[in-house]
């Protein structure tokens, strides 16, 4: 009886601190891939990088937090504001830097790119949907019934 509460209690547990990153504000996508928000913009912010994850699995991440934390549209833009490299938000860590609410140049850098058919974490200016990036999670953590 002891062993079964304490297995419930640490279930429990795990599952109340999904999609959360502790008291940073931040937040754990379906690939647990962590983003953090800007603490000065919360319209801008960053995937922290993990092996082995993909393009995709960067964007998934971005349009999942964009829709589920910072409640925009489905048909709202999330631009890539900063290819991969050095973390902003956290030292020692790579990200790649994203936004809802695209600066100027950003948005100069989207204009002057074409049409796109694959995701990628090196174009600033690069932009999806939110649906769009989000639909890229569906892989091999989701379940169909």
């Amino acid at each position: 009886m002891k062993i079964g509460l304490t297995v419930a209690a640490v279930v429990v547990a795990a599952v109340a601190g999904c999609n959360t990153a502790g008291g940073t504000g931040g937040f754990i996508s379906e690939y647990s891939l962590q983003v953090l928000p800007s603490p000065t913009n919360p319209a801008d912010f960053e995937v922290l990088q993990k092996s082995p994850n993909g393009a995709t699995d960067y964007w998934c991440a971005a349009g999942e937090y964009a829709m589920k934390r910072l409640g925009v549209s489905p048909a709202s833009r999330v631009y890539l504001r900063k290819p991969s490299g050095p973390a902003e938000f956290r030292e020692g860590r790579r990200s790649i830097g994203f936004t809802i609410a695209p600066s100027p140049s950003v948005q100069q850098a989207a204009a002057a790119q074409g049409q796109r058919f694959t995701k990628t974490m090196r174009n600033v200016g690069e932009n999806w949907g939110a649906e769009s990036s989000r639909s890229s999670c569906f892989g091999a953590n989701s379940v169909f019934f």
